[in-house]
């Protein structure tokens, strides 16, 4: 999974490196960055309300001590809860979004990766031996984990 800060830091990098891939995903960067400047904007504004919250429930606390009245502060600090909630929901299911686009977007490949539509475009950077030659029909792993290969499985052998 690519890391938030990479892309935020450095979005035109991250789509240039995803563009390599051909599958597209450099197109979702922008829906990661937009999400995610939702998601803090929301966690910012919580940060605030529990501030503004605190704050008046040291008043709230300060006026009962000289037995004031606290109702008018106490409303505030009950609908400032309400709107807490709220907004914690919305981060909640914003983080959830950014997140699983995240686990959708590829890695990056890297720079020595070559460029390519299909394995034909790859290098072959070492090799050694011989390749071996197999008898019969060969299998794939579909067939041997199907059961249809156990007969011939002793050619293979």
């Amino acid at each position: 999974m690519l890391d938030i800060r990479l892309i935020r830091e450095k979005p035109d990098f991250v789509r240039e490196r995803l563009a390599t891939r051909g599958g597209g995903d450099e197109a979702r960067i922008d829906i990661v960055i937009a999400i995610d400047a939702e998601r803090r904007k929301l966690e910012t504004a919580l940060q605030q309300l529990q501030s503004e919250r605190n704050r008046l429930s040291k008043e709230i606390g300060a006026k009962r001590a000289r037995k004031e009245a606290s109702d008018d502060l106490e409303a505030k600090v009950r609908k400032i809860g309400e709107e807490i909630t709220d907004l914690t929901q919305r981060a909640s299911e914003a983080e959830e979004k950014q997140k699983n686009l995240l686990l959708e977007i590829a890695n990056l490949p890297h720079a020595s990766v070559p460029i390519g539509k299909d394995p034909s475009a790859n290098v072959v950077v070492r090799s050694w031996g011989e390749k071996p030659k197999l008898p019969g029909k060969i299998l794939d792993h579909v067939a041997l984990g199907t059961g249809r290969s156990w007969n011939a499985r002793s050619s293979i052998s």
